[in-house]
């Protein structure tokens, strides 16, 4: 998993591609709604849509469940949306919008239909992933099966120490690579 100052270098990376884009959201009377907008390049929206994902898989492991705001964006099982509710919730980024009301038959005002937007959505995710760092440190990580060279399998550490040599037979083996066990 990337950390958060490896995230914020990739979004920096998009904040000139995406300086023009924004996430707009809706929510009140005709449910909630997220959207990135305004975007020319779609190479790069999918690169950020990529880079959120992360994000909000990280955001998962970081966040505190200390609030209402917080749990219900642990709550959100899209990690790309909870990202960009992050941004929207958590970060100074998000700046409201128009109120439109819906009619009712009789041309009555009902309920409100809120709106708002993130502008420069890269550049706010540096700033949101500098802020989660800055709070909350990064996530403690766990041990994987194959960090361990004990738990490796054998066809996992085998290709580990093949390696391809220009000369007459172009292979090597590294036999103390493959039998080696790591004492703990």
């Amino acid at each position: 998993m990337l950390s958060w100052r490896e995230l914020d270098k990739e979004f920096q990376a998009l904040s000139g591609a995406l300086s023009s884009a924004r996430i707009d959201v809706q929510w009140g009377a005709a449910g909630e709604h997220l959207r990135i907008a305004a975007y020319f390049d779609v190479q790069a929206k999918q690169r950020f849509v990529s880079l959120s994902r992360l994000a909000g898989e990280k955001l998962r492991a970081s966040l505190p469940a200390d609030s209402e705001i917080h749990q219900a964006l642990l709550a959100e099982p899209d990690p790309v949306l909870r990202w960009w509710r992050a941004l929207w919730q958590i970060s100074p980024a998000f700046e409201y919008g128009p109120v439109a009301f819906q009619k009712s038959d009789s041309r009555k005002d009902g309920q409100a239909i809120y709106t708002g937007s993130v502008k420069s959505p890269a550049q706010s995710s540096c700033n949101l992933a500098l802020d989660l760092l800055a709070r909350y440190g990064e996530p403690a990580q766990t041990a994987t099966a194959s960090a361990d060279p004990i738990s490796k399998g054998w066809w996992e550490r085998f290709t580990e120490s093949v390696s391809l040599k220009p000369g007459a037979f172009g292979v090597s083996l590294d036999l103390k690579m493959l039998f080696t066990r790591k004492k703990t």
